[in-house]
């Protein structure tokens, strides 16, 4: 009788491959699908560093795909209503640190999401400042805060909040302002974008748009310059600034 008329022969291969099988990932594994859920949140956080734009958005991202994926290098690609255009890197997510009492601040690196779980964190996206820009903030938020502390010596501990910085210091700093200030009113375009698994892809399409009264918030910060609020601690709350996000 020929070989491979054989029962035995036949059952020997079968549980060769058998074997073989259970030493692989699963089936359902060998063609990879990359797949990946994306919710915003339903307002987008207008910020700006004495002037220097930056916006923040809550992402949930889900994988729906059949393996781990790696997301890294967020980004916004923004037309403004003029039709100009600003490519916007994530910089910094924040955290809630269990024990803590505020949520942490954290550089955005890469980040691995298992199959069917989620990440979810409000990012920062704001430029990378130019060494320029990046030493005249510096020098800014020096010299305004050195005048602050130095006048407050002596000042009773509840009227040390309202001392201000003298003019010299402060008038420089509105310049800046006014001068990286770019927002205007209208509707803003917008694609976030990320690097997945090595390729980049389109994760979500928006607008937002910006009013008169927007715009009148975020220029009426540098009245608080003085007393230090936007330059060495948070904006005050009444001027913060958050726009209703409109998904494509």
């Amino acid at each position: 009788m020929s070989w491979y008329k054989q029962t035995s022969v036949w059952g020997v291969v079968i549980s060769v491959i058998a074997l073989a099988l259970t030493q692989l990932p699963p089936v359902g594994t060998w063609i990879t699908r990359t797949k990946i859920e994306v919710e915003l949140s339903k307002r987008v956080g207008l910020g700006n560093a004495i002037g220097i734009p930056g916006y923040q958005i809550f992402l949930n991202l889900k994988n729906g795909s059949n393996r781990t994926v790696d997301v890294a290098k967020f980004h916004l690609n923004l037309t403004y209503p003029t039709g100009a255009r600003k490519r916007i890197e994530a910089q910094t997510y924040v955290k809630a640190i269990s024990g803590q009492n505020f949520p942490q601040e954290f550089p955005m690196t890469a980040i691995s999401i298992g199959v069917g779980t989620n990440w979810s964190e409000m990012v920062s996206f704001y430029p990378a400042f130019s060494p320029s820009d990046d030493e005249e903030l510096g020098t800014h938020r020096l010299r305004i805060s050195q005048s602050i502390f130095s006048k407050a010596q002596g000042q009773p501990q509840q009227f040390a909040q309202l001392v201000a910085a003298d003019s010299q210091v402060v008038d420089p700093a509105i310049k800046f302002f006014t001068r990286k200030f770019d927002l205007e009113k209208g509707t803003y375009k917008v694609v976030l974008e990320a690097v997945v698994n090595g390729s980049s892809v389109t994760l979500k399409e928006f607008t937002f748009t910006l009013y008169d009264y927007h715009i009148e918030t975020l220029r009426s910060q540098v009245q608080d310059y003085k007393f230090g609020a936007g330059i060495y601690f948070p904006i005050l709350p009444p001027k913060q600034v958050w726009a209703l996000l409109n998904e494509d």
